[in-house]
């Protein structure tokens, strides 16, 4: 598990599509062949795909010039008719302006042959936020946005998934950000990828993980990894688990958030038990709070088993996807 990453050095520019089309939720089917594979790639660009994953194993400006006239005044008895009066200019018209889509399933749908990219969305559509540059990793009917990214030996950027941290011009440079939050309502399917070809997606029933409050028991299905053993542990049922909240000052010892059996209640530690004890992949704690369960903090652990360590530091690329 502990390998580096080799990169490619790319260069990607920034273009958006002036669509606007409703997201398509993808159905995965568990336990079957999932399209997706993943090869390193500089942390800039999308990274590039394979077959073989396994689950169990503007509108123009328009304008009109409105005019009228007046009638001549009639003649009088022994006087002069009146001069007819002046016609008005009409008003200009005014143009729409078309707004970029607002993820890169919406940019697939608009164009099928849309590669992987960095492109410009905005999620709130005519809201406030402006739009902004994401990373995009294309394979139709597949198109998953970026959303967060740790470097390789950095700890705690993602531990608070419901607190935005560092910009989506970071993201697009490769450098440490989360920006989940600004997706919310727009995507049900959630893709995490770490290593040089792991990676664990999964189906939400209508939640979000990308909120600031501390539930451990967020409903998940059709889970596909390149993992066997988190594989086996999750065929009875799976389950996101969310323990660390700044809104709610929880700030677990061992673990911040994880994807673990159905049946795993461990959460005396965040979402392990003591000592170490639980199964599923995790994410490292907060390193906050001093307790029995220790102040640990760490990146993504990947799969780890009961009484395995759950906060270490990692040596590979930590990201999360949305579609």
């Amino acid at each position: 598990m502990s390998r580096n990453m080799p990169f490619e050095k790319t260069r990607v520019g920034v273009r958006w599509l002036g669509l606007s089309l409703l997201p398509i939720g993808i159905s995965i089917l568990g336990c079957t062949i999932d399209e997706f594979g993943t090869i390193p790639t500089e942390p800039n660009k999308p990274g590039s795909t394979s077959s073989g994953d396994v689950s169990s194993s503007g509108s123009g400006n328009s304008s009109s010039i409105a005019s009228s006239t007046s009638s001549g005044g009639g003649q009088g008895g022994a006087g002069q008719g009146g001069q007819g009066g002046m016609g008005g200019a009409g008003g200009q018209g005014g143009g729409v302006s078309a707004v970029p889509p607002r993820t890169c399933l919406e940019i697939l749908k608009g164009n099928p042959n849309a590669p992987s990219d960095t492109y410009t969305v905005d999620p709130d559509g005519n809201g406030p936020q402006a739009p902004f540059p994401v990373v995009c990793k294309m394979n139709a009917p597949r198109a998953w946005t970026l959303v967060a990214l740790e470097k390789p030996n950095n700890v705690r950027n993602l531990f608070l998934l419901g607190v935005e941290r560092g910009t989506p011009d970071d993201l697009v440079a490769g450098e440490n950000a989360i920006i989940g939050v600004r997706f919310k309502g727009l995507y049900s399917i959630v893709r995490i990828e770490w290593d040089s070809s792991s990676y664990i997606t999964f189906d939400l029933d209508g939640t979000e993980i990308f909120d600031d409050t501390v539930k451990y028991d967020i409903p998940i299905k059709n889970v596909s990894t390149s993992e066997s053993t988190l594989a086996g542990w999750l065929m009875s049922g799976a389950k996101f688990c969310r323990a660390t909240s700044e809104s709610e000052n929880n700030y677990p010892g061992d673990s911040s958030w994880a994807v673990k059996p159905l049946s795993d209640n461990f959460t005396e530690c965040g979402c392990n038990g003591f000592p170490w004890a639980g199964q599923g992949a995790f994410y490292g704690g907060s390193g906050d709070l001093k307790t029995y369960c220790g102040a640990h903090y760490g990146g993504f652990a990947g799969v780890k088993d009961d009484g395995q360590a759950k906060s270490v530091y990692v040596p590979w690329y930590t990201r999360i996807y949305v579609q």
